[in-house]
């Protein structure tokens, strides 16, 4: 693998000196740098893409990311602050509550709320500021999962509509006797 990652930054590198506003380039020539432990030269790439284009969702995800894998999480937001993608909103309320922002975090969580937004990593975001703020706030997807589940997707043979509604039952019952956690959104954990 080593050496298609060191074959794959060749390449790139020459694409980049036949035309050097490539973003797609730079966007990639970081990921391999990611793969090859150059975090500090796949910043620089991420960063020039970004120069380029400074709306540039992917890089911004993937720059803000591992900012926040370095706790630089001020840092990691000035970037976020640049895109409404659902991945970079998750990642920028995850940076307010590494920063301990309660306030911040808190007015952002609710225009999170107004855009409907839910996935297992804010779940697991507004849990954690549960305990930490100690607050109830809710969370739309570890509350209302069943409207999550991809119908088209169950076999009709194997799973009877006796079984889809016990399914469904035990889906909205709220009794804790019932199971000891929610379950979540396509079978994704998080470190929640």
């Amino acid at each position: 693998v080593q050496g298609k990652l060191t074959e794959a930054e060749h390449y790139l590198e020459q694409a980049l000196k036949i035309n050097s506003n490539y973003i797609d380039a730079y966007y990639d020539l970081a990921l391999v740098s990611i793969n090859l432990s150059k975090t500090e030269i796949a910043k620089k790439y991420w960063r020039k893409s970004l120069i380029l284009q400074p709306d540039y969702e992917p890089s911004i995800f993937q720059l803000s990311q591992q900012l926040y894998l370095e706790k630089s999480y001020q840092l990691s937001i000035s970037y976020l602050n640049n895109s409404s993608s659902i991945r970079c909103l998750s990642l920028h309320l995850a940076c307010l509550l590494s920063l301990n922002k309660k306030l911040e975090f808190l007015d952002f969580y609710q225009e999170i709320i107004k855009l409907g937004i839910c996935n297992p990593h804010i779940g697991a975001i507004i849990d954690h500021a549960n305990i930490l703020f100690d607050q109830k706030l809710y969370s739309t997807f570890c509350n209302k999962s069943i409207n999550y589940i991809m119908l088209d997707s169950i076999d009709q043979e194997l799973f009877s509509q006796e079984d889809a509604s016990k399914f469904i039952d035990y889906l909205k019952s709220e009794n804790s006797k019932n199971r000891n956690q929610r379950l979540l959104k396509e079978g994704s954990q998080t470190a929640g």
